[in-house]
């Protein structure tokens, strides 16, 4: 739609948007492994790298994609514990289930 307000702002920052810094999100330290690599080391390396793009997304100012890196850090992780003990997380719903299968075993401090 010409003339709206998205239309107009985009490719440009808000008025008092402070300066960003030049990452190269595609070179962020922990290395990707091999296409095809689906074993604990392999999910353990792709969370890292998500926790590694979230912080970068966070210093830019962009919490969407922040967000979805959290999850992405998140659900790899858990497929890292279900490779581990051999229980299925090759999908969204089994992942959800190791989130579950661990929960009962976190250990959170006392109030007071």
């Amino acid at each position: 739609m010409p003339g709206s307000y998205r239309n107009a702002t985009i490719g440009r920052e808000p008025p008092g948007t402070p300066e960003r810094k030049n990452y190269d999100a595609a070179n962020a330290g922990t290395p990707l492994p091999a296409v095809g690599e689906n074993d604990e080391k392999a999910y353990t390396q792709m969370s890292d790298r998500f926790k590694e793009h979230t912080v970068i997304e966070i210093e830019k100012e962009n919490r969407l994609q922040a967000s979805e890196k959290v999850w992405g850090s998140v659900s790899h992780a858990l497929k890292a514990v279900a490779e581990q003990r051999g229980w299925q997380g090759d999908t969204h719903s089994a992942t959800l289930r190791v989130g579950c299968r661990l929960f009962p075993q976190l250990r959170f401090p006392s109030p007071g």
